[in-house]
């Protein structure tokens, strides 16, 4: 029978051809439709990781609270990135703030917020909201990063009003938030410029020199907590930011960061993803579309090609009953 089908394929040259062509027109479309999938499969988790969604952790009431209660996280695999954040004020010994219009007037301002800047600790500026939306953007130098120490970035008005560039010396004393009813500040602390930035974002007035963009400085979260004098176990933060590679691993490990035996009546656990859902609804409509066509492309070569079979079939009939008289199986 494997004979006879090979001589058959042979001499029967252009029924072979149509058939050929038939199944490489069939097999291409479904190529093209399912590398058209797995490729929005791979732009769903670029846009993902594009778009910063991560899980929130922040205390209610904004209030400061220890890391070192989450440190069970760093045992969940599907987490990729744990980044702390502490927002504070600060009082520079070498440099001068940025002078604006202030539309908040205060009487019997306390000399310890008089010519402030306001401090933002973190390990990975480029994942911050202020400068993954555009508002602020790195002109010279580079963000800090994990591994940066006493290191800080300044906003360019900054630099041009003090005589600032790459690798120059801030000195600096941070104030802890919730020390000012005790006037406490702490000692003086020495970072060096590793980036400056330009923009300007929504202010909010408070009768403090801080309130302005210009005044706004990052600096590296280890360094914070040194300089306030924090020790190992005993870290402080505004918020925890938990990053996935992906939509699926962040809803198990949002999942697994509620199983975390603390009080959570206390905290306010959020995932900010609307920018990636509002993208994802575009992506969602290809998909679908493409999978429409691909199983009309199976279903619709499937029904040609077995139209054409049983004709050409129909062909051989008394072929079909000479083998079969002559004792050939109906199987074979």
């Amino acid at each position: 029978m494997i004979q006879n089908a090979i001589l058959y394929v042979l001499r029967k040259k252009k029924r072979t051809c149509i058939l050929f062509i038939i199944l490489t027109t069939v097999l291409s479309f479904l190529y093209s439709s399912l590398n058209i999938m797995k490729l929005s499969n791979n732009l769903e988790n670029n846009l993902y990781k594009i778009s910063n969604t991560s899980i929130s952790i922040t205390q209610k009431d904004n209030q400061n609270f220890e890391i070192n209660q989450f440190k069970e996280m760093e045992n969940i695999q599907e987490i990729k990135e744990i980044i702390p954040q502490y927002d504070c004020l600060a009082k520079a010994t070498n440099v001068e703030v940025v002078d604006g219009i202030q539309k908040v007037e205060r009487e019997n301002l306390p000399e310890i917020l008089k010519n402030t800047f306001s401090i933002e600790s973190t390990n990975s500026t480029k994942n911050n909201v202020l400068f993954n939306s555009g508002i602020f953007t790195i002109i010279d130098g580079r963000h800090i990063e994990k591994n940066d120490r006493e290191k800080i970035l300044i906003h360019e008005e900054l630099a041009k009003k003090n005589n600032l560039k790459l690798h120059s010396k801030i000195n600096l004393e941070l104030i802890d938030l919730d020390q000012l009813d005790n006037n406490e500040v702490k000692k003086e602390y020495e970072f060096e410029v590793i980036g400056i930035f330009t923009g300007k974002k929504q202010e909010k007035y408070t009768g403090l020199s801080s309130d302005f963009s210009e005044n706004m400085l990052f600096i590296d979260y280890e360094s914070s907590q040194k300089a306030l004098n924090k020790p190992e176990n005993n870290k402080i933060v505004n918020k925890l930011a938990i990053f996935s590679d992906s939509s699926e691993n962040t809803k198990v490990a949002l999942n697994n960061i509620k199983k975390i035996k603390i009080d959570w009546s206390k905290f306010n656990v959020s995932s900010d993803n609307h920018v990636f859902e509002e993208t994802l609804e575009s992506i969602d409509g290809i998909k679908h579309i493409i999978k429409i066509m691909t199983y009309s492309i199976m279903i619709g070569g499937i029904t040609v090609l077995s139209l054409i079979l049983i004709l050409w079939l129909r062909e051989r009939i008394y072929e079909i009953g000479i083998l079969l008289s002559i004792g050939i199986s109906k199987i074979k």
